[in-house]
């Protein structure tokens, strides 16, 4: 291809775009919104899968032991529930172990209420359980359910949390996937009739330079370029506009008071650098689909 012919399919289909100005500008808003949804789901994805990892490490099981038991039957019940299938790990903490825990997370803020609980301890002895996966424990709380008055006050765990994360993960990507193929559906139909108001204004053109022997890529690469222009300008306006959001929106989620604390969020560098050139190859792809599918019926002279 030469050089002069690059620049003649560049500057047609930049000229294309100006001509039909309002059309061009709505197909450059349908393909910012197919890639704003394909980036949030992406989003939301990462930080869900992100947030569950941390999770696996940092939330588990507690076991609240009875007073009752002796030093012995705690050693056996430790052993019993170190056998449960799923269970990585387990930790006994003692009364005094318990309130020393209290006291480096609350001490300065409660020192009033701390004061005398060494001669009076109220809090239980435990075990911290760590699971091989957040996806054992249902499992693994039903088996430890089994020696609830049997060993065990009480089991302490947060199944509904982690279930509830799971269903947003699930549910944010269903719901993106059918909005990023029904957004880029109306996008690709949206450029094509962008660039068949040009097409038919300049079949006439068409139709004469395939008499005097043009070829149909060379008739069809200016369109074809206004299709990827198109593309590739909305997905990058997308990116641009998530990637300057995400740390003010990720501030706020990790302010509400639930998360404080409990674990932190991908960076904009971590996930843009893999959703951005996706978008904006998508939006090229959507471009091209677009620009060749309007072209073909006047190509057939």
């Amino acid at each position: 291809m030469k050089f002069s012919s690059i620049n003649y399919y560049i500057a047609e289909g930049v000229r294309s775009l100006f001509r039909n100005r309002l059309m061009s500008a709505a197909s450059v808003l349908t393909v910012a919104s197919c890639a704003m949804i394909f980036l949030i789901s992406f989003c939301v994805a990462s930080n869900v899968d992100y947030l569950l990892t941390q999770l696996e490490n940092k939330v588990g099981v507690s076991a609240i032991i009875s007073d009752s038991l002796s030093a012995d039957e705690v050693n056996a019940l430790y052993v019993k529930v170190k056998a449960v299938q799923y269970v990585s790990d387990v930790k006994f903490i003692s009364a005094e172990d318990a309130l020393k825990i209290y006291r480096d997370t609350f001490g300065e803020e409660d020192k009033e209420l701390l004061q005398g609980l060494e001669d009076d301890n109220p809090l239980p002895r435990s075990f911290t359980i760590s699971l091989e996966s957040n996806k054992y424990q249902r499992y693994v709380i039903y088996e430890l359910e089994k020696y609830v008055g049997k060993g065990f006050d009480s089991i302490h765990h947060a199944s509904d949390e982690i279930e509830l994360l799971l269903t947003i993960n699930n549910g944010a990507r269903i719901v993106g996937f059918v909005l990023i193929l029904t957004l880029g559906l109306i996008s690709v139909i949206i450029i094509m009739n962008t660039i068949k108001l040009t097409v038919a204004a300049r079949s006439a053109e068409i139709g004469i330079m395939k008499y005097v022997g043009a070829t149909d890529w060379f008739i069809r690469w200016p369109f074809v370029i206004e299709g990827v222009v198109i593309g590739i300008v909305g997905s990058a306006a997308a990116v641009a506009i998530c990637l300057l959001s995400y740390n003010r929106v990720m501030r706020a989620v990790a302010s509400v008071p639930i998360l404080t604390g409990v674990a932190s969020f991908r960076t904009s560098a971590e996930l843009f650098f893999k959703a951005g050139p996706m978008a904006v190859a998508a939006g090229a792809l959507i471009g091209t689909a677009g620009s060749a599918a309007s072209v073909r019926r006047y190509l057939k002279v």
